[in-house]
């Protein structure tokens, strides 16, 4: 029926399925899109309380889509996923984690570099 409507030649109606389709499909959309960015952020800042906002200003570097937006971005969203996973998985845990993980030694982190070997990861 909307799409009949949104056709059709009378402006009134075509008004009127677009305001149904703005109500009945995308404001519910946006709504249930920015419940779960809302759960996301909370989560987020119980690891570190400036990653959300890390993450707005990558969001904020490309819709302003000034120079150098997507390195900006990158750089945001790349902190924020190593301040998550610092503080998820510290390195002491990672430590007592590798021995009881059933992996091969030489995939283990160097423990003056903190890195697995080249020759391991070839």
């Amino acid at each position: 029926m909307v799409a009949e409507v949104a056709i059709s030649a009378d402006p009134d109606e075509r008004d009127d399925a677009a305001l149904d389709v703005e109500q009945q499909i995308l404001a519910p959309w946006q709504q249930a899109r920015q419940d779960v960015v809302d759960k996301l952020y909370a989560l987020l800042r119980e690891f570190d309380p400036t990653v959300p906002g890390l993450l707005d200003g990558a969001g904020d570097d490309i819709a302003r889509q000034g120079p150098g937006a997507v390195d900006k971005a990158a750089s945001c969203i790349v902190e924020a996923l190593d301040r998550t996973l610092r503080k998820a998985a510290p390195n002491d845990a990672l430590k007592a984690w590798f021995p009881t993980s059933g992996l091969d030694r030489k995939l283990w982190p160097d423990p003056e570099t903190g890195w697995a070997s080249a020759s391991a990861l070839a």
